[in-house]
């Protein structure tokens, strides 16, 4: 009751004040009050305006992570796709033949030849082969850097060294699970038994671009042993793994 009684005498009080009041304390007060108005307005329509900035940047993040996620799946999806309809090439079973039996003089020397076939879904082009045969010690075939650099000479990585020919002996194109009609012979020689850590190599690599324009490669490197067996060396056997670029 008192509550009610203090709200009753205080309208009163207002009531009374307005009436006493002449017209330019009248026109203040509606000045106040009007600026009053307006500063609250102009409170909440800046309110308004954070919030709204603050949902359409949330809204703009989300599109911008869901224009990031869709680029992502198309890319991945090509990239799919790409690698489900390449060529891929890869390197047949290797048949050796005598050359020149060992005599006195010298060990015996083989004839090696190597195929390719294209196990992809499309045409294999602008195929390219080389390869060298180097002697030297039986440890280089665990030897890395040995290896790559006998594979970059091929490209013309080495500027010391001259580019080694691309053999010609097959078709600069392959069709799909189409092999090479005439394969590439290169030479090799069983080591010496006066010197049996000393080895010849066949080391080599194969490029080719498939119906994307995009390059591939396959390298590999064996050694010889008696009676012309080939063994694999431990490194310079590999592939591209679908990369964009021929390797560094």
């Amino acid at each position: 009751m008192r509550f009610i009684h203090y709200i009753k005498r205080k309208l009163h009080e207002r009531r009374s004040k307005k009436e006493k009041e002449n017209s330019a304390e009248r026109a203040d007060r509606i000045t106040a009050n009007a600026t009053f108005a307006i500063a609250f307005l102009t409170a909440v329509i800046a309110i308004v305006g954070i919030l709204q900035y603050m949902v359409f940047s949330g809204q703009l993040e989300e599109m911008r992570t869901a224009s990031t996620l869709m680029k992502g799946q198309l890319n991945l999806t090509s990239d799919l796709f790409r690698m489900s309809e390449r060529a891929w090439i890869e390197i047949s079973p290797i048949k050796s033949a005598l050359f020149h039996p060992r005599d006195d003089k010298f060990p015996a020397s083989f004839n090696y030849e190597i195929s390719i076939k294209n196990t992809g879904k499309s045409v294999a082009r602008d195929i390219k082969i080389r390869s060298v045969t180097p002697s030297t010690g039986m440890a280089s075939g665990a030897d890395a850097e040995f290896i790559k650099f006998n594979q970059d000479i091929m490209l013309g990585k080495i500027p010391s060294s001259s580019d080694i020919s691309v053999n010609k002996a097959g078709p600069r194109a392959l069709a799909p699970n189409a092999a090479l009609a005439i394969p590439f012979v290169p030479h090799g020689q069983e080591p010496d038994t006066r010197n049996p850590q000393w080895v010849n190599y066949l080391i080599g690599r194969i490029d080719y671009a498939d119906i994307f324009e995009i390059p591939h490669w396959v390298t590999f490197c064996f050694f010889v042993i008696r009676r012309g067996e080939l063994q694999y060396c431990q490194e310079g056997n590999d592939q591209d793994h679908n990369t964009k670029h021929t390797p560094n």
